[in-house]
């Protein structure tokens, strides 16, 4: 309360589909203001890797493939490839914590079992920290 802790943010996202091929690929970067207030208020002490970032980015491109498709069912498998920094820059005697700067790869399928119903599964490897790697599974519904 009562900082000027102004966060800017913008992206750039587009999608390409040809045939069963998409292409998806996003770039955001982001601001934050009055950093040094926010750490202060916050108790983090400098020399911290847990500091309030000046700055941060973040990117993916992922390519999908509809290799089966029976009346409103499909499955289509992706890849993704990500890079995001979090703390790309800190304030003057903070340190970035390096496992905020990760690349990760993702491979798995949706299986749409109808428009508005899918279900999800897919393997996640963490380049920096990999006690992060995991596999997910998810369901969704669209209503």
């Amino acid at each position: 309360a009562g900082k000027d802790a102004r966060m800017t943010l913008w992206d750039i996202h587009g999608k390409y589909s040809i045939g069963d091929l998409e292409l998806l690929g996003l770039y955001a970067r982001g601001t934050l203001g009055d950093t040094l207030a926010i750490n202060n208020a916050a108790g983090i002490a400098p020399g911290s890797g847990n500091a309030a970032p000046k700055s941060f980015y973040g990117w993916y491109g992922q390519a999908a493939y509809h290799v089966w498709k029976q009346g409103e069912m499909r499955l289509t498998p992706f890849v993704r490839y990500e890079r995001y920094n979090t703390q790309v820059s800190v304030d003057a005697g903070y340190t970035a914590n390096p496992l905020n700067d990760e690349t990760v790869v993702t491979a798995g399928a949706n299986f749409n079992l109808s428009r508005e119903v899918v279900l999800k599964a897919d393997y996640q490897n963490y380049k920096t920290d990999n006690k992060k790697d995991r596999f997910n599974l998810g369901v969704g519904y669209m209503f």
